[in-house]
């Protein structure tokens, strides 16, 4: 019947797009995206969750700036958490400060949490520079763990964390 090879088009349709995410080229990738995003956009979540998977930290830069407009929806806000955690600095950062933008995620350990489970340089000296000392306490192992990182700048902000928040902490 029509209905089903109209389905079996869309699902078709559906994976080729899925695959696109991760093509090679960026116009590629934005063409998927924005087709992907338009099929979706009365429920974007499967959309977003979906491209926050592909293999290029562009791409998932959007997702963020994308998920960031919608972060008073439960779901963003957990696909903003998990993109803390990104590998790609610059993702995981950005991710970061979008959840840092709300006043009260600014006292939230979960947030400081998820940016202090990153492995980019530049998520993890950002986290130990924000976190809060309610949050730290929370935080303190990961901290502390971080205190023997072997980059530079992450081994100064986690030194300088502990000053800030247990300058007492002979541990550190």
């Amino acid at each position: 019947s029509g209905d089903q090879a109209y389905a079996s088009h869309f699902t078709a349709a559906d994976a080729l797009l899925g695959d696109a995410l991760d093509d090679e080229d960026s116009r590629v990738r934005d063409e998927a995206f924005r087709t992907i995003w338009a099929w979706n956009s009365s429920a974007p979540q499967p959309a977003l969750e979906r491209a926050s998977h592909c293999r290029h930290a562009d791409l998932r830069e959007r997702i963020v700036r994308e998920a960031s407009r919608l972060k008073s929806e439960s779901w963003a806000d957990a696909l903003l958490l998990r993109l803390c955690q990104d590998g790609a600095g610059r993702v995981g950062l950005l991710a970061y400060k979008e959840l840092l933008e709300v006043e009260e995620n600014k006292t939230r350990a979960d947030v400081h949490a998820a940016a202090l489970s990153s492995t980019a340089t530049e998520t993890l000296v950002h986290a130990c520079r924000h976190i809060d000392a309610a949050s730290f306490g929370a935080s303190r192992s990961r901290a502390l763990d971080l205190v023997d990182d072997p980059r530079p700048q992450v081994h100064l902000a986690a030194i300088e964390c502990f000053d800030r928040h247990r300058a007492s902490d002979e541990t550190a």
